[in-house]
């Protein structure tokens, strides 16, 4: 069996052509090894296609339930540890990123702050409390920080109330 083209190929030709021919505002974060990974799909696609099928049939032998978390899982309770874990560790660079952003001058790359960020997302970070979240079968939801920072604005175009 063989994937139709006009599926995935076509969504990654798409992707691919929009990483070569970027819309102006984000043309500065596309690198060349988003393009080659792309490539990378597109020309490994049947193989991508028969690795899916794999997994389908395999699936197939299992309950959803044995593979799937809960497609409309509760909030955790108040007072639940990992959830108030998970907050704190979201609180604090919420608050930061804010900070650093209302000091940015125009000729500042918000790219360079990625770096400062990988030890929140490495390993016990924000991505393993929220995992921890996740195992007790709670939705995992972020609460906006209680900062007049994070109020909560009127889209573009909108009356204001």
């Amino acid at each position: 069996m063989r994937a139709q083209s006009t599926g995935a190929d076509g969504l990654y030709n798409n992707i691919l052509a929009t990483l070569q021919f970027p819309p102006a505002d984000v043309a500065s974060f596309v690198t060349d090894e988003w393009k080659q990974a792309i490539r990378s799909i597109i020309a490994e696609g049947e193989d991508h296609f028969e690795t899916f099928l794999d997994i389908q049939e395999w699936l197939s032998n299992h309950a959803e339930t044995d593979y799937l978390r809960s497609q409309a899982p509760p909030l955790p309770p108040a007072g639940n540890a990992p959830n108030t874990a998970l907050q704190s560790a979201y609180r604090f660079p919420a608050q930061q990123s804010s900070s650093r952003a209302m000091k940015r001058d125009a000729s500042s790359e918000p790219m360079k702050s990625i770096p400062r960020a990988t030890p929140w997302l490495s390993a016990g970070g924000i991505v393993a409390k929220a995992e921890a979240v996740a195992s007790q079968n709670f939705l995992v939801a972020f609460t906006t920080p209680a900062d007049a920072r994070f109020t909560p604005i009127d889209p573009p175009g909108q009356p204001v109330a």
